[in-house]
């Protein structure tokens, strides 16, 4: 959260849907760790997303040496977070329509953009 403005900061923790880490999903193969994005869950209050990563362990003798005792997981970037701290964590309670403001893109029609 340090990289995110101290009003977004006091925002999301005032009305943000808070991010949490749950276990990971462990796969048996390249081809379904692959293939399976992380999941992201809501609680039945929506105060809450539990962030599940795909995760797949390979043996210290797998057959292809380059791979072996490999530990392979899906994370979330900085970005990514700053993005749900910015957007994706205030959506279901609605308030990131409410920071929306009012800017003047022609003196002749003024426009509502968020400002995300």
């Amino acid at each position: 959260m340090s990289n995110a403005s101290p009003a977004a900061v006091e925002r999301y923790q005032n009305y943000g849907k808070q991010l949490v880490f749950g276990e990971d999903i462990t796969k048996g193969s390249g081809v379904t760790w692959v293939f399976s994005p992380a999941t992201f869950t809501d609680n039945d209050d929506k105060t809450k997303t539990v962030m599940q990563s795909t995760t797949l362990m390979t043996a210290d003798n797998f057959m292809i040496k380059k791979f072996a005792d490999a530990n392979y997981c899906k994370g979330l970037s900085p970005a990514r977070a700053l993005e749900w701290i910015y957007i994706d964590g205030l959506r279901d309670h609605d308030n990131y329509r409410k920071t929306a403001q009012s800017v003047v893109v022609d003196s002749e029609t003024p426009e509502t953009f968020a400002l995300f």
